[in-house]
């Protein structure tokens, strides 16, 4: 199996290729992906530096990993809990650091929104890991302490990044993919592919599942049914695991093997 370093330093970067905020310069590599909350509710896109996102992973400069911590898909659903019914519209102060940890904004330079179903999840993990191995960390450098954990995220559980289709590729090369025929347990992160694309398009944390039904924290969703209107908020849904949409599942408590 690929290690870590290679599989991310590798052609990765050809996936695919925003604005980014003051503090961190254009490296010149662009990447555009299209994502929607609901099967109801228009595309929108996200323009980012797949570059600078994989350096946070890859180029931490540690020597040693954090600690596994197998409360983690636990603490995910907590996190992600404590902003249900925030939305960019109501709490923008909220929801943009959610995207400025990987160096976006809110919105384009156009002024279009910026879907951040992705980066809701990764900032979850990334908080919920840091109250444990970082406990009483000062919140006026959180963005600090999140962005030196990256790694310690990618390497145990999945890839913080803001794109759904590359989270997704990481988890595949890793192990850590689980297809749609299988229940997923608390605390994994689910895949739609809402268009039938061959590529998820939006993602969520899962509560509780069964064979047929599971029961969700997304981001970037809509309230009830996938109204325009009602789009751009932290909801938990209600959804069925229809193979048809349902791409596959990152399983979030793999124990790492013992080298």
């Amino acid at each position: 199996m690929l290690t870590r370093r290679a599989l991310l330093a590798s052609g990765f970067a050809l996936i695919h290729s925003p604005l980014w905020s003051a503090d961190q310069p254009p490296t010149g590599s662009r990447a555009t992906e299209t994502q929607k909350g609901d099967p109801d509710l228009v595309y929108e896109t996200i323009t980012y530096d797949p570059e600078a996102i994989r350096d946070l992973s890859i180029r931490s400069g540690k020597a040693v990993f954090e600690p596994w911590d197998p409360q983690l898909p636990a603490g995910l659903i907590a996190a992600a809990r404590g902003f249900i019914g925030d939305s960019r519209m109501k709490t923008p102060g909220r929801i943009s650091p959610l995207l400025e940890l990987f160096y976006l904004k809110l919105t384009d330079a156009q002024g279009t929104n910026v879907p951040f179903c992705a980066a809701g999840v990764s900032f979850c993990a990334l908080s919920a890991y840091a109250d444990t191995v970082r406990r009483g960390y000062a919140s006026v450098n959180r963005m600090q302490v999140f962005r030196q954990l990256a790694a310690d995220l990618e390497h145990y559980y999945f890839y913080p990044t803001v794109s759904c289709n590359d989270m997704a590729l990481i988890a595949k090369a890793k192990r850590r993919w689980r297809g749609p025929d299988v229940v997923p347990k608390p605390g994994w992160v689910v895949l739609f592919d809402w268009g039938n694309r061959g590529h998820p398009d939006h993602c969520g944390i899962v509560q509780t599942a069964t064979a047929k039904t599971m029961f969700t924290v997304e981001f970037n969703t809509a309230i009830g049914r996938g109204d325009q209107r009602n789009s751009g908020v932290v909801a938990e849904k209600n959804r069925s695991n229809d193979r048809r949409f349902v791409a596959g599942y990152i399983a979030t408590d793999v124990a790492p093997v013992p080298i």
